[in-house]
């Protein structure tokens, strides 16, 4: 759903941990065989189709980031952008080479709206590269001792930046903060142990760092807090995994750390993207991995609500569309799908067809060299 996806050695952090109660508590089955098919209208509080403006073919999309009306889409290939405002197309921003200016991979990405900024990094030559929106000019470049594998600008402009660093002789895991403007690098956590999984991608709720860590025990965690209290259970117990797993909360935030596997191979899975709301918390995972590729292709959704009831979510679907959902970006608020190619004769097994599926539709006959369009929604 998002960005290529690389195994790396990921750090959790010792200054958020997760305490088991001694008084009994509810448990909570997170099974992936326990989840259902679900319709988005009868699911999401809001969604609305926005049909993407442009006089040009977009290229086929691996992943893209979302700032409210702003919207990135990255290419699959990795090395180009198409910058949106409102649906329009805005600026295709290309800069890959070897010459000023120009970055040598594009692995890992971030914008801040408010500096109207966005900062790739190259794991190739460890460097941070600098450009100004919507022109795309090249401001600077900030040489790192470190390799980046998510990072995120708050509110104020603050690059937040998941690293390994690699000064000593053994790489250290932590969380950093770059001031893009005079390149201070400021220290905010370490590790408190090792993990080998995939890289997530993260987001803000009240200024504070929300990320979906990977590992044998999945966490999602609020980066900024200073304690967090388990109030609830979660058990899973097949293929000789630990059966006891914790949901947690710090204030009145919640917090959920809980183990997933992958049938085929008796693996843990792993998250993919985390938003916690006023609403509550909402987590896509990865439930299978494609057997050729070795690379996620099947999401399920978790979302708990701050009235505690629950949706798992096996697939979600448009009424009277055999269309899967799943994100292929996200905000600190919404989830974003594209969708290119629906034509007027793919149905649901009769199923009758929504507005929105009818919105769908008439958006996608009207674009302009297949392009797609973008579905934006939330739990």
């Amino acid at each position: 759903m998002k960005k290529q996806l690389i195994i790396i050695l990921l750090f959790l952090f010792a200054g958020s941990s997760c305490t088991k109660n001694s008084a009994t508590e509810d448990v909570i089955v997170i099974n992936p065989d326990n989840s259902r098919d679900y319709y988005l209208e009868d699911i999401a509080s809001f969604y609305t189709v926005v049909p993407i403006q442009a006089e040009v073919p977009i290229d086929a999309i691996q992943y893209a980031q979302c700032y409210g009306d702003e919207v990135f889409l990255i290419s699959r290939k990795g090395h180009k952008i198409y910058y949106l405002n409102k649906g329009e197309l805005i600026t295709v921003f290309d800069k890959k080479g070897k010459g000023p200016g120009e970055y040598i991979t594009m692995d890992t990405f971030g914008y801040s709206p408010e500096k109207h900024e966005i900062a790739i990094f190259s794991f190739s030559n460890k460097v941070l590269y600098l450009y100004d929106v919507p022109s795309m000019k090249f401001k600077k470049h900030i040489p790192l001792d470190m390799s980046v594998y998510t990072m995120k600008y708050d509110s104020e402009g603050l690059l937040y930046a998941f690293v390994l660093s690699h000064s000593s002789k053994e790489s250290e895991g932590s969380i950093k903060t770059i001031n893009t403007d005079d390149g201070r690098i400021s220290h905010v956590m370490n590790s408190d142990f090792v993990s080998i999984s995939f890289t997530g991608d993260c987001s803000f709720y009240n200024n504070k760092l929300v990320y979906a860590c990977p590992g044998f025990i999945n966490r999602l965690l609020l980066i900024g807090s200073s304690k967090i209290d388990t109030i609830v259970n979660i058990s899973y117990g097949k293929r000789n995994l630990p059966s006891k797993y914790y949901e947690c909360k710090s204030g009145d935030l919640t917090y959920a750390s809980f183990p997933l596997y992958f049938e085929d191979n008796n693996c843990c899975g792993f998250p993919n993207s985390a938003i916690i709301s006023d609403n509550g918390y909402t987590l896509w995972y990865v439930s299978k991995m494609h057997e050729q590729m070795r690379i996620p292709s099947d999401l399920q959704m978790l979302h708990k609500s701050k009235d505690d009831s629950l949706i798992h979510a096996k697939s979600i679907k448009v009424k009277g569309l055999d269309l899967k959902i799943q994100p292929i970006g996200f905000s600190n608020d919404y989830y974003m799908t594209l969708i290119d190619g629906v034509e007027d004769d793919i149905s649901d097994n009769g199923v009758l067809r929504s507005e929105l599926g009818d919105q769908i539709i008439k958006a996608s006959e009207q674009q302009p060299f297949g392009n797609p369009v973008m579905l934006i929604y939330k739990f």
